[in-house]
């Protein structure tokens, strides 16, 4: 099970768990301030929408996952408190089309949102809909009762500008079957609609429907029977390997509910796999070590896995410009062959220190290909790599060419309200260019003297914020600017004084 809360950093985390049959578990959650979301939710003409579905979603950005968590009142007016600004909102309301997601931080078209706690959010319901009525039955036609239902396909991603400010398509519908199987919904668009189902002991099942306008579309859906898959997860050294989780690989973990921890001796049993192709991933986090297991599974077949994980090791290297300089904040990344490696989420993953060093854990003893990424370009093209690259090797340094090192910089020098030096702590944070993956935060202490240097910085628009206990600056700075004619920026000397 997993529970989500708003972190500190204003934006939602999980938090998951083992919940056994008949277990009672007291969760407490420390509610932080974050952003408050507030808006009108209109319909096509314009006309306030009262008693509309307000959902928000558990993570950033796409509409995956989420829920209802408020009505609008009598003026179509909504409110939501201790939220983040990266959450999706949508909108819903019976007779209507569903609203576009919106995310509250880009709501003034990629604006910085920075020091902002409300956000105005305005939804509209875009044309008339219609309804859906469906049952889940098993391969008997006996209907499934409590069968999770999920209509609609929100992949993650897939942004577009709608009025020039970003925003997602609708947020998927979750709904739960009753004691007979059934389900209806009554705040559907018009056109055709992906609806998938699973009961607790059943497979998948997907259809698509076409959605009248005005009208009710009915769908039936037959789930089949599923298969399990039983083992022990040990380390090459033989030894069981207690916690390891084993969870089943899909496209939809709404709908997966398959995914078990291995008990003290390693052993674990994993109903409720689909019939068909299934990879599961087998991984512990206390190892730092992952695999995938792939199978053809027959309907109420039990197949028995005997993963092994592989002790992982340490890969060092360094990451320097051409005149041997290392490059902070870099980001590298692994692969190696016989292993998966979920790159974009942080395992085979490490940002570069101070002085470009990286340290690469849960590595297999095996030759791996490195590759290099500037800061805050998770997703962007390698500049530089390095293959054949095995853990033995020791420090491996790996250099950037000049043409994709930033020759922006930034400099300056901290004192007290004595001329003293002080250790304070400067970040850099950009301001724009800014993308929907967030802005790119840069920072370093000051040295003995109080002085400190940001080099290798893009070309951009940035805000600095200063840190040092019990002190804060005596001049606010404004956002500077750093480009082709003015690359590099001394701010002098910057005076603290006491709070």
């Amino acid at each position: 099970m997993e529970v989500h809360r708003l972190t500190e950093d204003n934006a939602f985390g999980g938090e998951s768990f083992e919940l056994g049959a008949d277990e009672t578990r007291t969760v407490r959650f420390q509610v932080v301030p974050g952003a408050t979301i507030r808006g009108v939710v209109r319909d096509y003409a314009g006309r306030a929408v009262a008693e509309a579905e307000v959902w928000l979603g558990d993570g950033s950005g796409a509409p995956y996952d989420g829920e209802v968590v408020t009505r609008t009142d009598t003026r179509g007016r909504y409110e939501l408190r201790h939220a983040s600004s990266l959450q999706g909102v949508a909108a819903r309301a019976a007779g209507f089309a569903p609203s576009r997601t919106s995310v509250p931080a880009f709501v003034d078209g990629l604006q910085s949102d920075e020091g902002r706690d409300v956000y105005e959010v305005d939804l509209v319901l875009p044309a008339l809909g219609g309804a859906l009525e469906g049952v889940v039955v098993d391969e008997t036609s006996a209907p499934v009762p409590d069968a999770l239902v999920v209509v609609g396909d929100s992949p993650h991603g897939g942004w577009e500008l709608v009025d020039g400010k970003p925003s997602y398509g609708p947020a998927r519908l979750v709904l739960r079957a009753d004691e007979a199987g059934r389900f209806a919904t009554d705040v559907m668009g018009a056109g055709a609609v992906l609806v998938r189902a699973r009961g607790a002991e059943s497979a998948l099942a997907e259809t698509t429907v076409e959605v009248p306008v005005g009208g009710v579309a009915t769908v039936r859906l037959v789930v089949g029977p599923t298969s399990r898959v039983f083992g022990r997860v040990v380390t090459d050294k033989g030894a069981a390997v207690e916690g390891a989780r084993v969870e089943l690989v899909t496209d939809d973990y709404t709908l997966a509910r398959a995914g078990i921890t291995t008990d003290a001796d390693g052993a674990f049993d994993l109903p409720g796999l689909p019939p068909g192709a299934v990879t599961l991933e087998i991984g512990c986090e206390a190892l730092r070590s992952y695999l995938r297991a792939t199978f053809d599974l027959a309907p109420r077949e039990a197949r028995e896995c005997l993963p092994t994980l592989v002790t992982p090791v340490e890969l060092v290297g360094r990451v320097v410009d051409e005149s041997g300089v290392g490059l902070a904040d870099w980001i590298v990344r692994r692969t190696a062959e016989a292993e998966h490696t979920d790159d974009a989420m942080g395992k085979g993953q490490a940002l570069t220190d101070a002085s470009g060093e990286f340290r690469l854990t849960g590595c297999l003893d095996a030759p791996h290909t490195l590759s290099v990424r500037p800061p805050g370009k998770v997703f962007a093209k390698p500049v530089a790599e390095a293959r054949a690259v095995t853990p033995a090797a020791g420090l491996t340094t790996i250099v950037v060419v000049a043409r994709d090192v930033p020759q922006g910089a930034l400099t300056g020098r901290f004192v007290g309200p004595d001329d003293a030096a002080l250790a304070a702590q400067v970040t850099l944070e950009v301001v724009e260019p800014r993308g929907l993956e967030g802005y790119v935060s840069r920072n370093v202490t000051a040295d003995g003297d109080g002085s400190f240097a940001l080099p290798h910085v893009p070309v951009g628009v940035y805000r600095v914020r200063v840190t040092c206990d019990g002190h804060e600056l005596v001049t606010p700075l404004e956002p500077l600017t750093l480009d082709e004619a003015t690359p590099m920026v001394d701010l002098g000397t910057l005076r603290l004084a006491s709070r």
